[in-house]
């Protein structure tokens, strides 16, 4: 019972194990930083880091304003683009492309090494470290782009299976940050609540998940492929 995302995050844990030794080579203790539980992180211009321990959730906030047309006031909402993992480097968005309101919450203590721009160029001109950089910068494109198609292709219920899927992974991993099934679900996607429930309620008395006190503690059987 695995799905894209399961195989995505495997192979990226793999690559981190293997190049372990190279990432180390990057951290020293003048460059370290442990960011708390709940805390938010702005990535500067020109700042790059790896994270070292922990994750972060990356939101993309945004900018609406409300429907009253007398009212101007400006109502910030975000949209969760993924996670920040360990091994992941950020802040390339920041340094180099466009400039996006990027907000990074730690949701266990993150442990990051920061550099600087200068650094970074300078470190990533060998070869086998370069190779590093495309290969960890593949990997996180990848893992946004499969985020971006399991919520935005196929039905409502193939969407909701390929999250019960990628809440229990996230489990498994450690970087398991929303204990309600529905929750996470409802966070991650624009699916009804209503809907919701009646797809989770459905899996449950079918026998296909177990639920207690709204988290998922087990996938029974491989979940049907529609509905």
């Amino acid at each position: 019972m695995k799905s894209a995302y399961s195989d995505i995050i495997n192979d990226y844990m793999e690559l981190v194990s293997e190049e372990a030794a190279l990432i180390k080579t990057m951290v020293t203790p003048d460059n370290i930083r442990l960011i708390k539980s709940g805390e938010t992180y702005s990535i500067k211009k020109d700042e790059i880091i790896i994270v070292l321990e922990g994750h972060f959730t990356i939101d993309l906030l945004q900018t609406s304003y409300s429907e009253d047309f007398d009212d101007d006031t400006e109502n910030d909402k975000s949209f969760r683009i993924g996670l920040g993992i360990k091994g992941m480097i950020l802040g390339i968005v920041e340094t180099y492309g466009p400039k996006l309101p990027l907000q990074y919450t730690a949701k266990q203590q993150v442990k990051i090494a920061t550099f600087s721009r200068r650094f970074f160029e300078g470190y990533f001109v060998q070869q086998d470290k370069f190779n590093f950089l495309m290969k960890i910068t593949a990997f996180t494109l990848a893992i946004v782009l499969d985020s971006f198609n399991e919520r935005n292709f196929g039905n409502r219920y193939h969407v909701i299976r390929s999250m019960i899927y990628r809440y229990q992974k996230q489990s498994e991993e450690g970087v398991f940050h929303d204990r309600s099934l529905a929750g996470f679900i409802l966070k991650r996607t624009k699916i009804s609540r209503s809907y919701l429930f009646k797809i989770l309620s459905s899996l449950k008395e079918g026998g296909y998940i177990e639920i207690h006190n709204g988290k998922l503690t087990s996938i029974l059987k491989e979940l049907p492929k529609n509905y």
